[in-house]
């Protein structure tokens, strides 16, 4: 008797075969739906993960999916990576 994957895994399967980066992605199950969040580096990359995804909707995965392009190395909030070096560290 073959198991049945889960829509996540599924997705997973999609993506290592179309060689998309996730990384910065969260791919989050609940129930019988998948949850896509993040960023992929490239707006190519952004696209094929798209398409991807448009393929196991057609073909009766429900999912949703919010995916930004963010190149490496970038961080989510530049204000955040940036130091303030007035105020320095307190000493042990």
């Amino acid at each position: 008797m073959a198991t049945q994957k889960s829509p996540r895994a599924m997705i997973l399967d999609r993506f290592a075969a179309g060689y998309i980066n996730i990384d910065s992605l969260a791919i989050e199950e609940a129930g019988d739906r998948v949850r896509i969040t993040g960023a992929v580096p490239t707006e190519d990359e952004r696209q094929r993960a798209v398409n991807l995804l448009g393929e196991a909707q057609a073909e009766g995965i429900r999912l949703s999916h919010a995916i930004e392009v963010r190149p490496a190395g970038k961080p989510a909030d530049e204000a955040a990576s940036i130091v303030d070096i007035r105020y320095p560290p307190e000493p042990a």
